[in-house]
């Protein structure tokens, strides 16, 4: 369990006005949610110790170590509160002086896949759960989890259509629109990933559910070339379209709502979440949807639709 230690909140906040340069040049990189909407906290009081940065999201804290960390004495001294910490789930980066003030670009791709590699289930029966996303960023990959403030938003609005609800996620990338999904009592999820790698390590963490296992459907497979084929079974009740932002654009919407419809994936009930960077209200009403509800979170644009 992880505690969180009132005593020492006062050298917390001594700690924090005397920050080291080092310090200071990586908070200024990753406060205010700037790493894949993560909030990170300074001089964080855990379990009798205070780490210098950590994100309670992703059980991720940061140590930014100067010269007097690789003495003999204190090498030993920081083995036992990691072995700590670890024992509370807690993943802890250490990272030199030298790689802040020389690899500043390295540090922050490293920090994004850290936290890239978690997701956290915020509702439902698996709220708290941490998933260990297995993924190493790429130049061919387009991986971006939704983030937690867009999931809540989102189904906040499903909240009374999720229970039992069929559920298609046509990108299913990390899986969290998934695996929410699945949280919040939706009773089969199929989910379309295009990169076998990605495939893979969404079918392990599949295991880790256990006893609901079984409602979630992962198929390797490009999603644009599956909607063409007919769907055999009902229509779904809600379908998740969260593709790389670089493929949206007006042709896009019109293929890929034009195929959805053709082929029986959806009818005037079905409830359609689409998320991107970009505004998309005139291209969503052209090619006939409604748009029920909508909101900008941070810098990305989200929106629950059905057909006209």
């Amino acid at each position: 369990m992880i505690i969180y230690e009132n005593k020492l909140k006062f050298t917390s906040r001594k700690l924090r006005n005397n920050s080291t340069k080092e310090e200071i040049i990586l908070w200024n990189h990753i406060k205010r949610r700037k790493i894949l909407d993560v909030q990170f906290y300074r001089q964080k009081p855990l379990n009798g110790y205070i780490v210098d940065f950590y994100a309670p999201k992703v059980k991720l804290a940061i140590e930014i170590d100067g010269g007097y960390h690789y003495t003999q004495e204190q090498m030993e001294y920081d083995d036992i509160r990691n072995k700590i910490l670890i024992s509370t789930d807690i993943n802890i980066k250490r990272i030199p002086n030298f790689l802040i003030n020389n690899k500043l670009e390295l540090v922050i791709n490293d920090m994004k896949t850290q936290t890239l590699n978690k997701i956290k289930i915020i509702g439902g029966k698996y709220k708290g759960k941490i998933i260990n996303f297995h993924y190493k960023e790429n130049k061919d990959s387009h991986l971006r989890p939704t983030s937690s403030r867009a999931r809540e938003t989102l189904f906040n609005w499903l909240m009374f259509d999720i229970n039992n609800a069929t559920c298609l996620d046509l990108f299913a990338g990390s899986g969290a629109l998934s695996f929410e999904a699945l949280s919040r009592g939706a009773s089969l999820i199929t989910s379309i990933e295009y990169q076998t790698s990605i495939y893979k390590s969404l079918s392990t963490i599949k295991n880790d559910f256990k006893e609901s296992s079984e409602k979630i459907n992962i198929i390797n497979a490009n999603s644009l070339e599956y909607i063409k084929k007919i769907n055999s079974n009902n229509h779904y009740d809600i379908i998740f379209i969260d593709p790389p932002y670089d493929l949206i654009n007006a042709d896009f919407i019109s293929s890929i709502f034009s195929d959805l419809i053709k082929n029986q994936y959806v009818n005037k009930d079905t409830l359609i979440y689409i998320e991107s960077d970009k505004n998309l209200k005139i291209e969503l009403e052209q090619s006939n949807l409604e748009i029920i509800k909508n909101k900008k979170v941070s810098s990305v644009y989200i929106y629950l639709c059905s057909l006209k």
